[in-house]
């Protein structure tokens, strides 16, 4: 029988311990705690970022119900708005300035919510 090899188990002097692994990413969201799924590109975020008022905000909405509903095309609704933090008016206002800078095409009906096709940016 072999002797084990005892150095292994012995502390290091100080300063040269060996470097440690960062930790792996763990779930750190409540179970029905809004998400948003990604990737979603950063060009897009940064046009977005740039305009004026909530477009950002409005913009982060759509691309949350996207992720959520599994496709580009989504209803912008009045509890969709609300969650983050936006008023109807102020979302209609952001929601033609994304339109206006070709981040999203949007389709109008009276009496109902808009819907919003995310679109790619022309690169």
């Amino acid at each position: 029988m072999s002797t084990p090899d005892l150095d292994k188990f012995r502390a290091q002097p100080s300063g040269q311990n060996p470097p440690r692994k960062p930790k792996p990413l763990t779930r750190h969201r409540k179970r029905g705690e809004w998400f948003l799924k990604g990737p979603i590109p950063g060009a897009w975020l940064n046009a977005a970022g740039a305009l004026p008022g909530k477009a950002f905000h409005v913009g982060v909405a759509l691309w949350h119900a996207a992720g959520m509903a599994k496709q580009y095309e989504v209803k912008m609704t009045h509890d969709l708005l609300t969650k983050f933090g936006v008023l109807p008016d102020a979302g209609s206002r952001a929601l033609k300035q994304l339109e206006a800078a070709g981040l999203v095409s949007v389709v109008r009906h009276d009496g109902r919510g808009p819907m919003v096709t995310i679109k790619e940016l022309d690169q």
